[in-house]
């Protein structure tokens, strides 16, 4: 749970369903919440912001990312923490299974980013729920296509973008 936000933190001027901090994190209105209600989207959890009416979103449903065939690099292994302090190179998205995605949230089991700022998972999610989203005229999200390999497009996942 988050108890407290930190006395700099702002929410942005437009309101969004979906929009990220600096750090990684996305955040979404009680609207979201609802659609996924509404669709019975299981194994997602919202944490709520203190003093906003914004959530956390935080899927559990976790992919495999494919790093060897997308050239990831890890940086700076830790042996106290036993993780790396930097995983870089998370787009474009490869995962090990090259099925289609079912109709719900992902994330993947990679976090990316720098241990400095803050390391989070890539969220995925069906092509059916990307087109619940886009009907749901839910606002502040975009959507790239998951590779199966670096040069090629798959047909059906994607990747959530905010």
């Amino acid at each position: 749970d988050i108890k407290k936000l930190p006395k700099n933190f702002k929410l942005p001027k437009a309101k969004k369903d979906f929009f990220h901090t600096l750090d990684g994190i996305i955040l979404v209105s009680q609207k979201v919440i609802e659609f996924c209600e509404k669709y019975g989207y299981k194994n997602i959890s919202f944490i709520n912001l203190p003093g906003t009416d914004y959530h956390w979103l935080k899927p559990k449903k976790i992919i495999k990312y494919d790093h060897k065939t997308r050239n990831v690099l890890f940086s700076g292994y830790d042996r106290n923490c036993k993780a790396y302090n930097e995983i870089v190179g998370p787009t474009p998205v490869c995962l090990v299974d090259k099925t289609p995605l079912g109709d719900n949230f992902y994330r993947t089991d990679l976090s990316f980013g720098s241990s400095i700022v803050a390391l989070y998972p890539l969220i995925c999610i069906g092509t059916d729920t990307k087109e619940k989203i886009k009907a749901a005229g839910l606002t502040g999200c975009t959507f790239r296509q998951i590779f199966d390999k670096y040069d090629q497009l798959p047909d059906l996942r994607v990747q959530l973008k905010v």
